[in-house]
C-alpha cells in the first residue's frame, strides 16, 4: 500500500470508530434513563404504600429488593461511560449518581420508618379497660 492510500483509509477508518463510540454512548444513555424511570416508578409506589400505611410487607421487601437490583444495573451503566466523555463530563456522572444513591437511601430510610411505626403500632396495644365488681359491705 502507498503512503497515499494509506492516509485515506485512515481518514475513512477515524469516523467510523467515532460514530461507533457515539452510538454506544447514546445507546448506554438510553438504557440508564429507561432503567433510571423505571427505578423512579418504583420507588414512587413504594413511597405510597408506605403513606397509605401498607401492611403487606413482603411485597414492599421485594419491590425495595427490585429496586436495589436495578440501581446497581443503572450503576453500572453509568460507569462506563466515564470511558466514552470527556473529563469535563465525569462531574455530571459522579452528581448523576450521587443523586440516584442519595434516593435510594432515602427510599430505605422511609421503608425502615415505616416498619418501626408498623412495630411500634402492634406491641403496643390499646389499653384494656378492666371493670372490677366491687362488694358492698
Amino acid at each position: 500500500m502507498s503512503g497515499s492510500e494509506k492516509t485515506v483509509a485512515d481518514v475513512h477508518a477515524g469516523p467510523s470508530i467515532e460514530v461507533d463510540e457515539t452510538s454506544e454512548l447514546v445507546d448506554i444513555k438510553n438504557k440508564r434513563k429507561i432503567l433510571k424511570g423505571r427505578i423512579t416508578r418504583a420507588i414512587n409506589s413504594m413511597r405510597e404504600s408506605l403513606r397509605n400505611n401498607d401492611t403487606n410487607i413482603r411485597r414492599i421487601k421485594r419491590e425495595l429488593s427490585e429496586i436495589k437490583q436495578d440501581c446497581e444495573t443503572v450503576r453500572t451503566l453509568n460507569n462506563s461511560l466515564y470511558n466514552l466523555v470527556l473529563s469535563s463530563e465525569t462531574v455530571k456522572l459522579d452528581k448523576w449518581d450521587d443523586d440516584l444513591l442519595f434516593t435510594i437511601f432515602d427510599v430505605e430510610e422511609d421503608y425502615i420508618t415505616s416498619l418501626n411505626r408498623h412495630n411500634q403500632s402492634i406491641r403496643s396495644p390499646s389499653p384494656v379497660v378492666v371493670r372490677r365488681k366491687f362488694s358492698r359491705v
